[in-house]
């Protein structure tokens, strides 16, 4: 009796620890918690196996138009005239847009380079396919870009733009040189002298009243306008042919001399 009830009990402790153990496991299909004993913590859901999660970058868009200006005209500059085109990517050379709204395909741009102990000036043609013509002391590098552009002058006043477009953008700035409509706000040099003030009093008298904005006439296909500049000590008097084409004929006269203006601009 006493050897039955000892295989009784032991076979009843069995049973408790089987019941017990069953009470502590996870059900079927669970698993530890992440982080749990023996796991490890699952990959992110903006993570892939085996790498580290990626903050995504963005690169800000470009809306600086001058920069993009810089850029594009440096580039078109840099196989013919390294130079220049060195001079227009320097960040402290200013770049200046000329209104040319008749000329399509193309845009005209004053580049002024401030970084040199003498100041240089110059005006470039570029076009929207990235050609860039050299304008300052070229009138055939004007003509051959409005002929790329193919605009049709028919009204006096685009007659009128484009050669004053002409007139100030095929100038070399190797002496004071510039456009002018006014005698009186012409850059006289300060205190003259008594030579120097005869002499501005006379090219006045003669002048004042010719100088003026200029006005285009019908000829033929195309206009011509008369156009007045200052080259270095000289008054110019410029009869001026635009074709209907664009293209411009300039018949240059000096007709005063020893003016008492500055050496450059």
């Amino acid at each position: 009796m006493i050897r039955h009830h000892g295989r009784t009990a032991g076979v009843l402790c069995a049973g408790l620890l089987v019941l017990a153990l069953a009470a502590c496991s996870p059900p079927d299909g669970a698993s530890h918690p992440p982080g749990g004993p023996g796991t490890a913590a699952p990959p992110s859901a903006t993570s892939t196996p085996g790498t580290s999660p990626v903050t995504p970058t963005t690169t800000p868009p470009t809306n600086d138009p001058e920069a993009a200006l810089r850029t594009r005209l440096a580039d078109a500059l840099r196989a013919e005239d390294p130079i220049s085109a060195g001079f227009v990517a320097n960040s402290t050379t200013g770049l200046d847009a000329v209104p040319t709204a008749w000329l399509p395909g193309w845009q005209v741009v004053d580049v002024n380079v401030l970084s040199m102990p003498h100041p240089r000036r110059f005006f470039v043609g570029l076009s929207e396919a990235g050609r860039a013509r050299d304008l300052s002391g070229h009138p055939e590098a004007f003509d051959a870009m409005v002929t790329d552009a193919r605009i049709r002058v028919g009204q006096a006043r685009t007659a009128v733009a484009v050669g004053q477009a002409f007139l100030d953008t095929t100038r070399t700035f190797q002496r004071y040189s510039t456009r002018v409509e006014d005698l009186r706000r012409v850059g006289w040099v300060t205190d003259l002298s008594p030579a120097e003030q005869g002499a501005r009093d006379r090219v006045l008298q003669a002048y004042d009243d010719q100088v003026g904005p200029p006005r285009a006439a019908p000829a033929g296909d195309g206009w011509t306008l008369t156009a007045w500049t200052v080259d270095g000590p000289t008054l110019v008097r410029h009869d001026l042919t635009v074709a209907a084409t664009g293209t411009v004929t300039d018949r240059p006269e000096v007709v005063a001399r020893d003016l008492p203006v500055p050496e450059s601009v």
